[in-house]
């Protein structure tokens, strides 16, 4: 029984991440230097997101939140 429970736990796990979606990039900008950068989470203290979502690391295809 413990080892059907344990299967059936690993398999719930395993198919949950097949429904998991990478995280979209973000074209984020520092508001002092006004310089821009891709990145999916904020670089650091005063960047503001400037654009987005996109689907690659280049910020050139643009792609939907999920």
């Amino acid at each position: 029984m413990k080892a059907r429970t344990g299967l059936i736990v690993a398999l719930v796990f395993l198919s949950s991440s097949v429904l998991a979606a990478p995280a979209p990039w973000w074209e984020w900008r520092h508001l002092s230097s006004g310089e821009t950068v891709c990145a999916q989470t904020r670089p650091g203290e005063g960047w503001v997101k400037y654009s987005g979502p996109y689907k690659d690391l280049k910020c050139t295809t643009r792609g939907q939140v999920k």
